[in-house]
């Protein structure tokens, strides 16, 4: 299903912002790593590297996604959610293993 131009505006809008927030958490996570002790510190940076990959995938997909056509977006934008909600995830496990 193609989205109206406001519809996939609005999604493009979204993504940005969830983008937004994983570079907050990630610059949280980091200021603990910094506090921490060096075992927990190492713990925390290896987190910290694996989201920080997970997020520059999610930003080079949404750059796609924005090149995409319609039709093409079309297509992308299902994958494009599911991958948004596993890169979500990943953040909160990460914070919940991290308290």
């Amino acid at each position: 299903m193609i989205m109206t131009t406001n519809e996939r505006k609005a999604y493009e809008d979204q993504c940005e912002a969830d983008l937004a927030g994983w570079n907050e958490r990630l610059a949280r996570m980091k200021t603990k790593a910094d506090a921490a002790d060096a075992g927990v510190r190492i713990e925390l940076d290896r987190t910290i590297d694996a989201l920080t990959c997970r997020r520059a995938e999610a930003t080079a997909r949404l750059g796609r996604l924005k090149a995409a056509s319609d039709e093409d977006f079309a297509g992308m934008q299902p994958r494009t959610s599911r991958a948004w909600t596993e890169i979500g995830t990943a953040f909160s496990e990460a914070e919940a293993r991290n308290r």
